[in-house]
């Protein structure tokens, strides 16, 4: 007679449904939280200086304020005195990371009356030919509202503001793609405003650089199609400047303040103010 065969059995699952899920949703927690953390490339609220701003390469008319502003916290201000660069240099250098996309985020105020400032530039790494490629978000020298994108158009090695894209959807270059625009946008004086601003800069041979600007949480302007450095400029950034120059042509002194500043790989998103 032929012998019974055995009956094979799966090894007995003892762990418990809700001890499986939880590990489930803690591995998947660790893995989102360490994925976040690996985005943010730099964050300042400026809370932990002592007397002056350590971690940015500052000009003279930027300050160091302890209190009074977001959440009643320290911010840095730029106190707008004159025309010029110098002053007013307030970066910091991200050339060792090697991005060709960045998204900065930050809030910022404007006394009254107001004034006008590059606000926030994108500086391209210098290639071994000298050239760059720069990126300034704007805001008017004379009406103080925030309202257009100038970049380098590509055609020579030496880009920075020679193209322009306005909220509005007006442009210098006809083949630039936009997928979202709106109006300018006026700050509210001495009232805390939030900006962010995602840039990348197009591939050799292509136009696949984007641009967009999201004030207060609202997507104001959407650009695409653009070509925004030359095939021979390094498509790295060198640096984040915040306020940076100002124009001969503003009649009075006027004071701007950032604080929560935070330099990312990807969307940082909503409203902080």
């Amino acid at each position: 007679s032929r012998p019974t065969p055995k009956t094979a059995y799966a090894p007995e699952n003892t762990m418990k449904p809700t001890s499986l899920r939880f590990i489930i949703y803690l591995s998947l927690a660790l893995t989102w939280l360490s994925s976040a953390q690996a985005e943010v490339i730099f964050q300042d609220d400026f809370d932990s200086y002592q007397n002056e701003i350590t971690e940015w390469s500052t000009g003279s008319n930027i300050y160091l304020q302890k209190s009074g502003c977001v959440n009643n916290s320290a911010c840095a201000k730029v106190a707008y005195t004159g025309a010029g660069t110098g002053p007013y240099w307030f970066g910091k250098n991200i050339s060792d990371k090697n991005l060709s996309e960045i998204y900065v985020k930050f809030d910022f105020k404007v006394d009254n009356p107001s004034g006008g400032a590059k606000f926030l530039k994108l500086f391209g790494q210098k290639d071994s030919q000298g050239g760059y490629a720069n990126s300034t978000f704007m805001i008017d020298y004379n009406s103080g509202s925030l309202y257009q994108v100038v970049y380098g158009s590509g055609v020579e090695v030496e880009n920075d503001t020679q193209a322009h894209i306005r909220y509005d959807g007006s442009k210098s270059d006809a083949a630039v793609s936009i997928n979202q625009k709106t109006s300018e946008f006026e700050p509210i004086a001495n009232h805390w405003h939030s900006f962010e601003a995602h840039m990348k800069y197009s591939d050799n041979g292509k136009r696949n650089g984007i641009y967009r600007v999201w004030v207060d949480g609202e997507l104001r302007l959407h650009a695409t199609n653009i070509k925004n450095r030359h095939d021979d400029n390094s498509m790295f950034f060198s640096s984040v400047d915040l306020a940076n120059y100002s124009s001969a042509s503003q009649e009075h002194n006027w004071n701007l303040w950032y604080d929560n500043v935070v330099i990312s790989t990807q969307p940082i998103g909503g409203r902080s103010v």
